[in-house]
C-alpha cells in the first residue's frame, strides 16, 4: 500500500516538475545566448556585469536586453564604418592623384575585393 501511494504522489507532481525543468532549460538557453553574444563582443569585465544583471532578469527581459544590446552593437558598428569612410573620403580629398592606389592599398589591407592589376600579374606567374 505504501509502494502504490508513494507511486501516486510522484505522478501527481510530476507535471510541476516537468514545468520546472522546461522553464530552467528555457532561462538557460536564453542566459546562453546572451553570454555568447556579449562574451563575442565585449571585455570579460563588462560581461560578467552584464550576466550577473541578466540573473535578476525574467527570460523575456533577458529576450529584450538581448534584442536592445544586438540593436547597440549594430548602431555603434554603423556608425564606425560611417566615420571610417567620411575619415578616408578626407585623407583621399588631399591626395587627388595618389587616390587610386590608396584605394587599392586599403581594399587589400581590409581583404576587400577589388581588381588588382599588380596582383593580376603575380597570379599569372
Amino acid at each position: 500500500m505504501e509502494s502504490s501511494a508513494l507511486h501516486a504522489d510522484t505522478d501527481a507532481t510530476r507535471p510541476h516538475a516537468t514545468a520546472r525543468i522546461t522553464e530552467f532549460r528555457s532561462r538557460a538557453a536564453s542566459l546562453r545566448t546572451l553570454l555568447r553574444y556579449v562574451a563575442a563582443t565585449c571585455s570579460p569585465d563588462l560581461t560578467a556585469r552584464v550576466v550577473a544583471l541578466a540573473a535578476t532578469l525574467s527570460d523575456e527581459q533577458i529576450e529584450t536586453l538581448l534584442e536592445l544590446w544586438r540593436a547597440i552593437d549594430d548602431r555603434a558598428v554603423a556608425l564606425g564604418v560611417e566615420q571610417e569612410l567620411a575619415t578616408w573620403q578626407r585623407i583621399l580629398a588631399h591626395l587627388p592623384g595618389l587616390a587610386p592606389a590608396l584605394e587599392a592599398i586599403r581594399a587589400h589591407v581590409l581583404e576587400v575585393e577589388q581588381p588588382c592589376a599588380v596582383c593580376a600579374d603575380d597570379a599569372d606567374e
